[in-house]
């Protein structure tokens, strides 16, 4: 039994309404790709590895959905969240239970000036899964190119606390 209380009401909607999908949005925290660009966010699917092939493709196409439609911003950075396997994780859980599931992490730690570009941020991508959704071109999505999407990169930080590693 979940004892967080957020988390209990998002699996009584997933069980009331079977979505095709779900999407979990987060924050990061600041990390920068090896070429020095600042990454607005990372997305991934489930990798549990009992997660049925079509609800990994089909959770890869929300992805790249999100990928392909952000290219199109200047302030956007896109890449993919180094995640791993534990079922407890809810886009592997929700995966599990039969539902595209995917995780987009947005940038967190900024301050006031960016939280509008932020905030832009999380509803291109949302809207752009659900369009595609809405007009079935989701489906037309190649699974196979997730493999386009590059790395995280490094957790940006002037100098990280002594004993201390980078976040997750």
């Amino acid at each position: 039994e979940n004892p967080v209380p957020e988390a209990v009401a998002v699996i009584n909607a997933f069980n009331a309404y079977q979505p095709i999908w779900i999407a979990d949005f987060h924050h990061q925290g600041t990390y920068v790709t090896d070429e020095g660009d600042s990454v607005t966010s990372s997305i991934l699917w489930p990798r549990n590895p009992d997660v049925l092939p079509e609800v990994v493709d089909l959770s890869k196409q929300l992805c790249l959905v999100i990928y392909d439609h952000m290219q199109q911003f200047g302030y956007s950075t896109v890449t993919l969240y180094p995640g791993g396997t534990y079922a407890g994780i809810g886009r592997n859980g929700y995966g599990l239970a039969g539902a595209g599931s995917i995780l987009v992490e947005l940038k967190g730690g900024i301050g006031q000036k960016q939280s509008g570009m932020i905030i832009k941020h999380a509803y291109e991508q949302m809207w752009s899964i659900l369009q595609a959704t809405a007009d079935g071109s989701l489906y037309d999505v190649d699974p196979d190119r997730s493999d386009e999407i590059p790395p995280r990169g490094s957790f940006y930080y002037k100098q990280l606390p002594p004993g201390e590693e980078e976040p997750e």
